[in-house]
């Protein structure tokens, strides 16, 4: 959004109020990226904020990566706020992306969140909206809800006041800090993340993640801070008053049957990588048992 619309916006409470806040990490070039941004920038009907939360200090942390891209969500929240210096009480939707947008999931179901969601209608109480996804009985005990909101493309919608106490993270979930086995959780959930992180099926677990292979511990100890953030965001934000609701719920007609189609599609995309991902390495143990003496 330019400065004289930005401006009439802030001015006029009439009308909406929508940032974008984009984490990327690192500076290769993202054309897919790109592409999707380029529909709000032509419209310019949204803030947007790019965050390259590899790059230390930032604007308000010292380090916009100590949890990953929660902290860099955290940042661009931060700038965002500043940025608008609206009064307190005033409604804003702020949408919530990371590069992930572009690479892991179908570009239509990727432009239909960054179209959908901030052009969220206002919401009497402070709301989480996105994709959400169902959970298993230990999921639950740290979500503390029905399910939990996709973070690759969420927003929340609430006064300005609200989104500025708003923490994302607490000062020991970062990835120096955390650690799974010694964060008091539930050991039914430390025993889910460990299946999803080392799966026996090869559909199951992160895409990443290969059967019968270890992963290793530096990558190990980001993914599982990365779902635990993930899965601890509904509650977290539950204790300030937010509501958790589905995107799909908030859409009507041809839009709500659309997104319905992608979130299957996406399944199945996601379901893609893991095999293209996996297969690979499945060749190559077969191929190193046939050559064994």
């Amino acid at each position: 959004m330019t400065r004289a619309p930005l401006d009439a916006a802030i001015a006029d409470r009439r009308l909406p109020l929508a940032a974008l806040v984009v984490v990327e990490h690192g500076a290769a070039p993202r054309p897919a990226l790109e592409r999707l941004l380029a529909p709000l920038r032509a419209r310019g009907a949204v803030v947007i904020e790019r965050v390259r939360n590899d790059l230390a200090p930032g604007i308000a942390l010292a380090d916009p990566n100590e949890a990953l891209e929660f902290s860099g969500y955290q940042e661009g929240l931060a700038r965002v706020l500043a940025r608008l210096r609206v009064a307190p009480d005033r409604p804003l939707t702020v949408v919530f992306a990371n590069d992930t947008l572009a690479t892991g999931h179908p570009a239509p179901l990727a432009r239909l969140l960054l179209d959908a969601l901030p052009q969220l209608g206002a919401s009497d109480a402070p709301r989480l909206s996105g994709l959400v996804m169902p959970v298993s009985p230990a999921m639950a005990l740290v979500t503390g809800m029905r399910g939990y909101v996709s973070t690759w493309a969420f927003a929340l919608q609430a006064p300005a006041e609200v989104l500025g106490r708003l923490r994302l993270y607490d000062p020991h979930e970062v990835v120096q800090r955390f650690a799974l086995d010694g964060a008091a959780l539930p050991s039914a959930y430390v025993a889910w993340m460990r299946d999803w992180l080392a799966p026996s099926h090869w559909l199951r677990g992160w895409y990443k993640a290969c059967p019968g292979q270890r992963m290793d511990a530096v990558t190990q100890r980001r993914k599982e801070l990365a779902i635990y953030l993930e899965h601890r965001l509904p509650r977290r934000l539950a204790a300030l008053g937010f509501e958790m609701v589905d995107l799909g719920d908030l859409l009507s007609g041809p839009r709500a049957a659309w997104l319905a189609l992608l979130r299957r599609g996406d399944r199945l995309h996601v379901n893609r990588l893991k095999l293209r991902h996996r297969l690979p390495h499945a060749l190559r143990r077969a191929l190193g048992r046939q050559a064994t003496p």
